[in-house]
């Protein structure tokens, strides 16, 4: 190689390396900008995704609010062999609450979450009891229930799912 060649090279590599230092510092900052890239959306309020326990892996979660919900505020009958069982949901000012099956006529707070895949998380504030709930709008009058636990491993598994349907009036 020549020494013209050389003294060209040696000029492109100076030439780059600002640019080499704004790319390094970009890639530094990139965890923030997938945070930014997920928190924040165009012309949208802020969604924060969170990660919540008893989840699987990559599944997040986004608070909702009850005008999420207007779909659950009914009094659901449980089918199988949860038969006989009901619940009723109400919506209390920027609440959500459900009826307390063991003592009729005590309310609790629920606190829900939608999942990216959208399964809804009902969590109950007083218990910390999580409940997941599989509703289809094609299917307004049904939804899957079911409870997540993790093992003495730590393996997550989910319990019975439960068919439950809006009680007839």
């Amino acid at each position: 190689m020549a020494l013209r060649d050389h003294l060209t090279l040696k000029k492109a590599i100076l030439a780059l390396l600002p640019a080499g230092a704004a790319l390094a510092s970009i890639l530094a900052d990139l965890p923030d900008a997938t945070e930014t890239l997920k928190t924040y959306l165009p012309g949208k309020k802020p969604v924060t995704r969170l990660d919540l326990p008893l989840s699987h892996p990559n599944e997040t979660w986004k608070k909702l609010a009850p005008d999420d919900l207007p779909w659950l505020f009914a009094a659901w009958c449980y089918q199988g062999s949860a038969s006989g069982l009901t619940a009723r949901y109400r919506r209390m000012a920027d609440a959500i609450e459900k009826e307390d099956y063991t003592r009729k006529g005590r309310w609790v707070t629920i606190d829900a979450y939608r999942s990216d895949e959208g399964l809804v998380r009902l969590v109950n504030r007083d218990t910390d009891v999580h409940v997941f709930v599989a509703y289809e709008p094609r299917r307004p009058n049904l939804f899957f229930e079911n409870t997540r636990r993790r093992d003495a491993a730590g393996t997550l598994t989910t319990g019975t799912k439960y068919l439950a349907s809006v009680c007839p009036k």
